[in-house]
């Protein structure tokens, strides 16, 4: 089949940053099973905040493709509903978007989403019961994986040339748990941005995964709101699954979901507070066997059942399997009329929202367009995501 891919090739959509995770293991799976993959980087749009312009390069590109599959992996409004609806319509392309964080991203993002494409892949399986339970049937449950061009076995513990490590940003509770690991007299090497040493490049992130007797993973993620409070959820992260297949072993704070992956008997191990994350890492340091058929095992396991092209097969197959539903396209094509005449004209396409010279700072963008998207989705829900929403006119 033909896929038209929509996602960010850096993290972030910045090219300071590392290659994404989705471009590093999606778009090379989707080869690996024979498909015939085109690409659109939708991090430069964003970054400068051109939505209409991304939206007209997809427009374009499926015009020139005929995509069987539109695949998107969307973060916020950057793809209109109309524009789905268009391709939809006029070249009976089956859209699919893969979900992030669904967890916390449900109120704002979520629900939105999953009624304007044919299938939404969640990986949280109350969120995938959730949408079943309003009647949405186009929802699809899978998880994070490994690369198998990646996939490397481990090396014995004897042989490893570092201890403990743990890699990834250090926010949250991450800085309050690893400085109690060194306060209890067990030295963590720490890469990522706001540790000593900083990003690392792919590469050597493998390697060091590789050398290292013990590596760390959190399960936190960001403060979803519930009520008037927030609070952390725990989640599957692709790390779970990185880390033994680049031969590593994985000592991870536990997640709903983990032990139907892994068994956390033989094959990987948890913690559930600061308490037994130091007693696991000292017992693992000091029980080199126990560690390597571990890591043996996990390794195994992921090759066998938790690599990327397993997932797109699986999700190919549901996605064959559902049934489809015919796509009037005459409004989306009202709309390309109206834009085309507003991008002809080069009339603004703007809020009248400006960054002020003295504090023409990416900071102060990113705010801007935050609270323009927290407050559109609040006061206008499902028009958050057209082609007149807010996130959309910004200027």
């Amino acid at each position: 089949m033909k896929f038209l891919c929509v996602l960010k090739k850096y993290q972030y959509g910045d090219p300071r940053r590392e290659l994404s995770h989705e471009f590093t293991h999606f778009l090379p799976a989707l080869r690996r099973l024979g498909h015939e993959v085109h690409f659109i980087d939708g991090g430069p749009f964003t970054q400068s905040r051109a939505i209409p312009e991304l939206n007209w390069e997809v427009i374009r590109s499926a015009e020139s493709v005929k995509p069987d599959v539109l695949f998107t992996v969307l973060t916020a409004a950057e793809i209109w509903r109309e524009t789905f609806d268009l391709i939809r319509g006029r070249f009976g392309s089956i859209a699919i978007n893969w979900g992030t964080d669904d967890n916390w991203r449900y109120s704002s993002f979520t629900r939105f989403v999953v009624r304007f494409v044919d299938a939404y892949i969640t990986t949280y399986p109350s969120i995938a019961s959730r949408l079943r339970a309003e009647g949405l049937t186009n929802v699809i449950s899978s998880q994070w994986a490994a690369g198998s061009d990646l996939s490397v076995p481990p090396i014995p513990a004897r042989l490893c040339t570092l201890g403990v490590v743990f890699i990834g940003s250090a926010h949250g509770y991450r800085k309050r748990w690893i400085r109690h690991l060194f306060d209890s007299g067990i030295a963590v090497s720490c890469f990522g941005h706001g540790w000593e040493n900083g990003p690392v490049s792919s590469e050597d992130l493998r390697s060091i995964v590789r050398r290292a007797v013990v590596t760390l993973n959190f399960s936190g993620s960001c403060a979803f709101w519930q009520g008037t409070f927030g609070r952390k959820g725990k989640q599957l992260k692709a790390r779970t699954f990185e880390v033994p297949a680049w031969g590593g072993f994985l000592l991870s704070e536990d997640a709903p979901g983990l032990d139907a992956c892994f068994d956390l008997a033989s094959e990987m191990d948890t913690f559930v507070d600061r308490k037994q994350l130091v007693e696991k890492v000292r017992f693992y340091l000091a029980s080199p066997s126990e560690r390597d058929s571990m890591a043996q095992a996990a390794h195994l396991r992921t090759i066998t059942n938790h690599l990327y092209e397993h997932r797109f097969k699986d999700v190919l197959d549901s996605v064959l399997a559902m049934p489809r539903h015919a796509v009037l396209s005459a409004n989306s094509e009202l709309m390309w009329v109206k834009f085309e005449q507003r991008r002809s004209s080069r009339q603004p396409h703007t809020l009248g929202i400006r960054t002020p010279g003295s504090a023409n700072s990416l900071t102060f963008e990113r705010l801007r367009r935050r609270l323009v998207f927290e407050a559109s989705w609040r006061l206008r829900g499902a028009d958050t995501y057209s082609e007149s929403g807010w996130p959309s006119r910004l200027g």
